[in-house]
């Protein structure tokens, strides 16, 4: 009766893909952030 049960919880790769998009997410925040500073102060003349 118990072979027809969904499996619940994560997969023991799920703590990986989660590290891997917080890293991916955390180097475009910082590219954007680089880019974003760069045209700020080429517009200030420096």
């Amino acid at each position: 009766a118990n072979d027809n049960l969904a499996e619940t919880g994560g997969d023991s790769t799920t703590p990986y893909i989660a590290m891997g998009g917080a890293a991916i997410l955390a180097v475009g925040a910082a590219a954007m952030f680089a880019t974003t500073r760069r045209r700020a102060a080429g517009r200030h003349g420096r």
